[in-house]
């Protein structure tokens, strides 16, 4: 017999875990985690796990390296916690491709990385999808493969797509696509690729018929997205592709217009880092800085859209390192902001220009605000927390934050903190851009609803009414809320900010966050 379930987060996808915890009417698991300045990492578990069943969830997707060791040594710590039994939860595993020496002198990561898993203390592992199956083989523990495929077949069937067509990015994927045809009773097709470098292709042939078809690719895992681009060339009617990426597009940033989105995008094959501009009209993009020696991310807008501030970090340097960068829009010119690095966690931008950062000084977190205007710029402690805190500006200028499950109003004037009556606050509350009203969720006995507040704390109210309730945003009127309501299939809601009866508006993918963009317009994105 196992004790009490216990459900923990490495710092890859703690959304993740939130919402897992969420369905299982349980709070996850307590326990520290951050980096040393040298880039190693510090975990201490913070309650009695002796006797549980001790759930892991950390993907091991980028920074593939960082994630995977935070993940051996979490497992470590449990095991000499005396857990009664570990499992690791893997969505993504990471080092899969190489899993036969299929050339002379090449290891075979991923029974390495199994090796690893088992040698830390894991008693079980649980994963999505593999990139081979026999990769379960390589476990001396037992491996539960689970498929994204009935999520996927039913997301396609409900699209209700005439002549609709399989294709297997190349030979080794034609497995996979015939089990996606066979359930939709659709046709098959397989390019014939070419690979000119480790993330280079070349399509070369389609075996099959897909001219004016409805088409739908369907791979195990995307990098640069290069076959997939390949593959889709062509203009089919419509084109969907599906898989697990290693690398996306990051961190999402509307500009003040809600005309273009600004993203981090990582060609780690060919030694770059970019941020490309996408057009929301038409969808085209273009890249608006790239570099070979610097990383820039989580990027925020200035409010005049003349450009946008991130956190840059040297290719070759450490990890935890980063300085505080501005890139001008459309030019994609770098200038620093901050001369020196420091161990930079976020950064954002208030209406009036002001810059804040979250900087790790460990073991506690320093809150900073700077001016955008200058290098060299003079910055000021406003707040310490023991744990990272998402802060967020309101529309006087002061910043909000959900530290320590506990919502709190700062003034960066002098660093005076109001505590909004309540606790169990679960993720990141949102701010009405034009009313100044604060959603947050709250999570209680196992319900979790959506509340609402202002910057006093003085109109303190339950919007909804509902058992698992999550991702609240305000509409920019400022009279609805809407969020996801996810007790039995997710779905999109709206209720009155006042309250009142809820209104479903849409189905929703299964795990998604919300956001306005400036021009009004809801957006939803898979987590």
């Amino acid at each position: 017999m196992y004790g009490p379930l216990k459900v923990f987060n490495g710092r890859a996808h703690p959304a993740l875990s939130e919402e897992i915890c969420a369905r299982l009417g349980i709070e996850p698991g307590r326990v520290t985690l951050y980096s040393f300045s040298d880039g190693e990492n510090y975990v201490q578990i913070d309650e009695n796990v002796r006797g549980a069943d001790v759930f892991i969830i950390q993907p091991t997707s980028p920074p593939v390296n960082d994630n995977l060791i935070e993940l051996l040594i979490m497992l470590d710590a449990f095991k000499r916690s005396s857990a009664r039994r570990i499992t690791a939860v893997l969505p993504y595993y990471g080092y899969a491709r190489q899993d036969r020496k299929d050339k002379p002198r090449v290891p075979i990561t991923s029974k390495l990385v199994a090796d690893l898993i088992s040698a830390a203390g894991a008693d079980r592992v649980l994963t999505l999808d593999l990139h081979a199956s026999q990769i379960q083989g390589f476990f001396n523990i037992p491996v539960d493969h689970l498929f994204a495929a009935p999520v996927i077949v039913r997301y396609l069937r409900e699209l209700e797509l005439d002549d609709l067509i399989i294709v297997s990015p190349d030979a080794g994927g034609v497995e996979r696509a015939r089990a996606y045809a066979k359930r939709l009773g659709a046709t098959l097709a397989i390019i014939d690729k070419r690979r000119i470098a480790a993330n280079q292709t070349e399509v070369m042939h389609i075996i099959g018929d897909v001219e004016g078809r409805n088409v739908f690719v369907v791979d195990d895992i995307i990098d640069t997205a290069g076959t997939l681009i390949h593959s889709v060339e062509g203009g089919n009617e419509t084109v969907l592709a599906s898989g697990s990426t290693s690398e996306n597009l990051l961190d999402p940033a509307w500009s003040p217009d809600g005309r273009t989105i600004i993203c981090q995008m990582n060609d780690f094959g060919h030694g770059l880092a970019r941020l490309v501009a996408i057009d929301t009209s038409n969808g085209q993009r273009q890249f608006v800085h790239s570099s070979n020696q610097r990383i820039l991310s989580r990027v925020a807008w200035l409010p005049d859209g003349s450009g946008v501030v991130g956190l840059a970090r040297e290719q070759s340097s450490n990890f935890t390192r980063s300085q505080i960068g501005l890139v001008s829009y459309p030019k994609g010119e770098y200038s620093p902001i901050t001369r020196d690095t420091s161990s930079y966690f976020s950064v954002s931008v208030s209406a009036g220009g002001r810059l804040m950062a979250t900087v790790q000084n460990e073991p506690r977190w320093n809150l900073q605000v700077m001016s955008s205007g200058s290098p060299d710029s003079q910055a000021h402690s406003v707040s310490t927390s023991d744990s990272n805190t998402n802060f967020y500006w309101t529309t006087d200028g002061k910043l909000v934050s959900d530290q320590a499950n506990v919502l709190n109003v700062v003034d960066p004037a002098n660093g005076n903190k109001t505590v909004i009556p309540g606790e169990s606050v679960s993720g990141a509350p949102w701010v009405c851009a034009q009313t100044g009203v604060i959603v947050f969720v709250k999570f209680l006995q196992g319900i979790q609803n959506v509340w609402k507040t202002d910057a006093l704390g003085t109109n303190l109210k339950q919007v909804t009414n509902g058992k698992l309730d999550s991702a609240p945003v305000c509409s920019p009127d400022g009279q609805s809320v809407f969020f996801v309501d996810q007790s039995s299939e997710s779905k999109l809601a709206k209720a009155p900010i006042d309250g009142g009866e809820r209104q479903v508006v849409s189905d929703l993918p299964m795990s998604v966050f919300l956001t306005y963009r400036p021009m009004g317009n809801l957006r939803h994105s898979p987590r």
